[in-house]
């Protein structure tokens, strides 16, 4: 009875989510059509040129057998930190600096390539996505805050945030007893053209990105032409969060970029844009679910690591602030004026995020159903 309830609930509010989608898209075909394009020059300009060298890279040390020679020399650290094959360093390095897909990706190649298990690479999916130095050192600390020593507090943050949940995560690892070893390096799959396979994989991990990336930038759009998210900030307002967390609040937790663009423009609190670095945003998240579909991670565990990571990375980054003073214009920046909401990317965010927790939440329930409707 329980389940009949529940598949009713969800066929309902998926009608309506698609009814209301097709009726916005019908009634703002222009915000539409100009979101999808921005996410099209976002991903020719932006995310494709930054990303692929990474990404073609990350996989190329897999493909190719570098990443065995690698874990040879990182094996004693990797495995005292991780708990994990000396293999996995590659990845784990290439996570630190090459963006929030980079790690995902290059997790799946070692699981493709049996170089971790599929227990071993759920975990490193916990830790091993991060925003690169370039994103955050430059455009965020750089052209946004005016402020490379901020940049580099705030990458600080983030690195200090995954080395601390990656070692956790071993500590746990070796309390399970769980083993550390995969198959010998012998018996691992060799790939004949590392190169050929490293760029075609770049090639699909990008794919999937970029359709994630338009996706949400028309949904954006739209839901900024249908004038959702006032009342969601006017609400944050109303229970006493500050103006400027309030406004940009939302618009970090559904698109990075240009919740750090909000932040700026806000003068939000270098903490709270710490922890929407850490968290991703969920446009990142779902991009990190297509390109993993085969490790079978689980969406709430991801998200909930992610929040952690966030929140480490924002006390780091409150216990450094002394160190590291903030620019003229967010010490003497005056936050009576009123906010109402209409900033870009935030105000549509409060029913992305809604729809988006909705679907997390039915997608696990499937998944926990699948095997026992096969039993």
């Amino acid at each position: 009875m329980r389940l009949r309830i529940f598949f009713l609930c969800k066929t309902v509010f998926l009608c309506l989510c698609v009814t209301a989608c097709a009726l916005g898209i019908l009634l703002f075909p222009n915000d539409v059509r100009g979101g999808a394009a921005s996410g099209v020059s976002y991903c020719l300009y932006t995310l494709i040129p930054s990303l692929f060298p990474f990404m073609a890279l990350s996989s190329f040390t897999i493909h190719s057998g570098l990443s065995n020679t690698i874990g040879k020399l990182l094996r004693p650290v990797i495995r005292f930190l991780f708990y994990l094959p000396g293999g996995a360093g590659s990845v784990i390095i290439m996570s630190m600096v090459g963006g929030y897909p980079v790690g995902a990706r290059g997790c799946m190649s070692l699981l493709e390539q049996g170089v971790v298990t599929k227990q071993q690479a759920q975990r490193m999916l916990y830790f091993c996505v991060n925003a690169g130095p370039a994103f955050i050192i430059s455009v965020v600390g750089g052209a946004l805050l005016q402020s490379p020593r901020l940049g580099l507090l705030l990458f600080f943050s983030q690195i200090f945030a995954m080395l601390f949940i990656g070692a956790a995560l071993g500590i746990a690892a070796r309390l399970r007893k769980e083993s550390c070893n995969t198959v010998p390096a012998a018996e691992q799959r060799r790939c004949p053209s590392p190169l050929v396979a490293s760029a075609l994989d770049a090639c699909k991990g990008l794919m999937n990105m970029s359709a994630f990336v338009i996706l949400f930038s028309a949904l954006l759009s739209l839901l900024r032409a249908a004038g959702i998210a006032q009342g969601i900030c006017q609400l944050l307002l109303r229970l006493h969060i500050p103006a400027p967390a309030a406004a940009s609040l939302l618009s970090l937790l559904t698109e990075i970029t240009g919740g750090c663009a909000d932040s700026a423009v806000l003068h939000t609190p270098i903490p709270l844009l710490a922890f929407g670095l850490g968290f991703g945003g969920f446009c990142v998240h779902f991009q990190i679910f297509a390109a993993v579909l085969k490790c079978g991670v689980s969406k709430i565990k991801f998200i909930a690591f992610r929040a952690a990571h966030g929140l480490i990375a924002a006390l780091v980054t409150m216990a450094f602030m002394p160190l590291f003073p903030q620019p003229a214009a967010y010490v003497f920046h005056s936050t009576s004026q009123q906010v109402s909401g209409t900033l870009s990317y935030s105000w549509p965010a409060g029913a992305a995020l809604v729809i988006c927790c909705a679907i997390f939440l039915f997608s696990v329930g499937t998944e926990r159903r699948k095997p026992q409707a096969k039993q």
